[in-house]
């Protein structure tokens, strides 16, 4: 703990220090987030697209009765 919290008041080489950490590690830690992500973001979009069309489907029907009961009791008036 100590040397991350000495590490974070840091100066200049700490910084260099952690870029060039972060340099290293990046192509090799990227790619397995990567793979870890892309199916969590594929079934996030699978279900938002779900979600959309079902939604969708639902407001297509409230329209639909909305429009029947308005030009139901319009034609019933006359």
């Amino acid at each position: 703990m100590s040397l991350l919290g000495n590490g974070l008041k840091g100066g200049l080489g700490t910084g260099i220090g952690i870029g060039i950490g972060v340099a290293i590690a990046a192509p090799i830690v990227w790619p397995i987030i990567g793979a870890i992500l892309k199916p969590a973001a594929k079934a996030g979009l699978v279900g938002g697209i779900t979600l959309f069309e079902k939604s969708r489907e639902l407001v297509g029907d409230v329209v639909a009765e909305a429009k029947a009961e308005t030009y139901g009791h319009a034609a019933a008036k006359k």
